[in-house]
């Protein structure tokens, strides 16, 4: 036997340190994925707020988070909301029935990046990689099979980061009469976000 030729072995905590370094970089745009969707969240509790009552933004805020375990309500009650307040379909209506028809979109791709199994797969030239968990029929996993998991979640981060902006400043615009409207953000394409992480 070539003993040049064998595999180098490696200890628990060496595979644990290697599987540590290999996650950091996944487990950072997870983070931010949480983090970015909170924060678009929270925005647009003020815009309900704003809606309900510019003058006592607390009694919005006591509406909004008495349904704080479903958001997906919580978005339906400031469309009803918006609806109610302005049905001339004024230009605050309108950005914050995008804002809301996006949110609705990116929650099953928050939902796949939060929720979805990953597991640590050796590959035969000793490296490590992460794959989702799809290959006992996990529906959001099996949403992520053949994806760069990296790209993917960077994709996330960026379409929630411009929203959650979005959605502050619209709060000011609405607020401040003195205050610049914003424009709505431009969501890149899954492909132009892709080329975009990989010249990162």
């Amino acid at each position: 036997m070539n003993i040049g030729a064998r595999k180098k072995l490696i200890t628990p905590k060496q595979r644990e340190r290697e599987r540590a370094r290999v996650f950091r970089p996944l487990a950072i745009e997870i983070g931010w994925v949480v983090y970015e969707w909170n924060r678009l969240q929270a925005a647009i509790g003020e815009l309900f707020a704003d809606v309900v009552s510019k003058e006592n933004p607390r009694l919005g805020f006591s509406i909004w988070h008495s349904l704080a375990a479903n958001e997906r309500a919580q978005r339906e009650m400031l469309r009803a909301a918006v609806d109610a307040a302005w049905p001339d379909k004024r230009r605050a209506h309108q950005d914050i029935s995008w804002i809301l028809t996006k949110v609705d979109a990116l929650a099953g791709r928050r939902n796949v990046a939060i929720h979805s199994p990953l597991v640590f797969v050796n590959e035969p030239s000793g490296s490590i990689d992460i794959l989702p968990m799809y290959f006992f029929g996990n529906p959001r996993a099996a949403e992520l099979k053949g994806k760069s998991l990296l790209e993917e979640y960077l994709w996330y981060r960026d379409h929630l980061s411009k929203l959650a902006g979005f959605a502050e400043i619209l709060h000011y615009a609405i607020v401040f009469p003195e205050y610049a409207w914003p424009d709505r953000p431009q969501l890149l394409s899954r492909e132009e976000s892709r080329r975009r992480a990989r010249r990162r």
